[in-house]
């Protein structure tokens, strides 16, 4: 049950966007939700029900997504733009 909570708590409500399916009560939280709870009640472990939602939904149903070389631009890319303006 403490993985259910967790792993709801985590999951980002594609719906609501700015709601976790723990508080969302869009229709389709409470689909994943119920996804979320089967999967961990039959024996699924946390990256295994991780590993289906992004199937799904992309990283964007994680508000942790991995690092990964696009998100490093997306977060450096401005700060290059900043440096190189000062020197123009």
């Amino acid at each position: 049950e403490e993985l259910f909570r967790e792993l709801t708590r985590e999951l980002r409500c594609p719906k609501c966007q700015n709601n976790n399916i723990s508080d969302s009560n869009a229709g389709l939280a409470q689909d994943l939700r119920e996804k979320t709870y089967q999967m961990v009640k039959s024996g699924s472990d946390k990256q295994q029900v991780l590993d289906y939602m992004v199937a799904r939904y992309g990283n964007f149903v994680r508000y942790d997504p991995p690092l990964t070389p696009a998100v490093l631009t997306l977060w450096l890319a401005p700060i290059g733009i900043i440096f190189i303006g000062g020197f123009t």
